[in-house]
């Protein structure tokens, strides 16, 4: 199932609830369950969101030269 969050609005999230706010006004603000919002949480750090955005960028520039060469080599 995707996120219905990206990237920036998860760190945003657990920023606010770091800060010290409600887990449930947390919750109600962004309009998810409890057991879900723990489970997004726990999940993933801050510090991992960002190196699996960065992985899946490397990927997609690495699969794009990847086409590039294998073009540039039939014709």
């Amino acid at each position: 199932m995707r996120s219905r969050f990206v990237e920036a609005q998860i760190i945003g999230i657990w920023k606010e609830q770091e800060s010290g706010q409600k887990t449930a006004n947390v919750r109600r603000k962004i309009r998810i369950l409890a057991p879900s919002f723990h489970r997004k949480n726990k999940t993933l750090q801050i510090s991992e969101v960002r190196r699996l955005k960065n992985l899946e960028d490397e990927n997609v520039k690495l699969k794009k030269m990847l086409a590039e060469a294998t073009l540039a080599r039939r014709s």
